[in-house]
């Protein structure tokens, strides 16, 4: 792709909005990077708000940004969005954890990642409930 854009007269210094030039290749971690700054939910299930399409895809298995990248095994990808808080107990369409997933696909290390950023959620959500007021 890079050879047609200088073939047919791509300026290779020239920069787009992300500050890539053409010869360029930002890795995974760059772009997950770049959109959750713009804004991006890594806490929404794919196609949540698409009734109709996540009902078609909902078997498939849908989940988070995080769920993609443990499938995939990114560990990095995983850290960076756990850093950005997001939700390593959520389930996915089909009722599965995303160490479920990384177990799957025999990604140990995210395995323990995900283990660990669980047992932190746990432990976060307990304290936050035993410090609500109580209405005996």
């Amino acid at each position: 792709m890079v050879e047609w854009f200088l073939d047919y007269g791509a300026d290779p210094n020239a920069r787009c909005e992300w500050d890539f030039t053409p010869t360029n290749k930002p890795n995974a971690l760059d772009v997950v990077c770049r959109l959750v700054e713009q804004g991006a939910p890594i806490n929404e299930v794919k196609y949540k708000t698409e009734p109709i399409v996540y009902l078609e895809r909902k078997p498939f298995g849908l989940g988070t940004p995080l769920y993609r990248a443990a499938e995939l095994g990114k560990g990095d990808i995983v850290k960076y969005l756990l850093e950005q808080g997001a939700d390593p107990l959520k389930l996915d369409s089909k009722g599965k954890t995303l160490r479920f997933w990384a177990q799957k696909n025999n990604y140990i290390g995210i395995a323990r990642i995900l283990l660990e950023a669980e047992d932190i959620s746990i432990v976060l959500s307990l304290v936050c409930w035993s410090s609500l007021p109580v209405n005996c």
